[in-house]
């Protein structure tokens, strides 16, 4: 029953301050869906946000920050306008991505299509920790980022 965004602000104002923090990735909650696809504008009036906390063991912020999302959050009652945003020039680039990665996830078994999808695509989410920690300490992390070797693959 919850709904979860991470979203890129263009700008984000806190309540009695003249202060625009600028450009911050948030991951907001929420018990209501957002009526909002991808590059459109949202304005939210509303929003509860808090920085990610420390702690012994699994470190949250740790990991929010390797994700880049600086806050996160909760609306509940909110005004939302949505502005349906135009296409960028490189989201037919975005759409192939997300269509071979699809097709990674459908054809092969969990761990391979992440695998896949982290060495094809740069797309590290559906590797495990420990999978990325072997990489880093084999020195061979260099494999899961986009180069021109893996775009010639294809």
């Amino acid at each position: 029953g919850r709904y979860y965004y991470v979203i890129r602000t263009d700008s984000l104002v806190q309540t009695g301050s003249l202060r625009d923090l600028g450009t911050v990735t948030l991951r907001l909650s929420s018990q209501t869906p957002l009526d909002a696809r991808k590059y459109d504008c949202v304005t939210i009036s509303k929003a509860y946000l808090l920085a990610p906390r420390g702690g012994i063991g699994y470190s949250s912020r740790a990991h929010f920050e390797s994700r880049g999302i600086a806050l996160t959050g909760t609306f509940s009652s909110y005004n939302a306008v949505v502005q349906r945003g135009e296409r960028p020039w490189y989201a037919f680039a975005d759409a192939l991505r997300e269509q071979i990665s699809d097709a990674l996830h459908i054809l092969l078994p969990q761990q391979a299509s992440g695998l896949a999808c982290g060495i094809l695509l740069g797309d590290k989410s559906g590797l495990s920790e420990s999978l990325i920690e072997n990489f880093r300490s084999c020195g061979i992390s260099h494999l899961l980022v986009v180069s021109g070797l893996h775009l010639s693959f294809f």
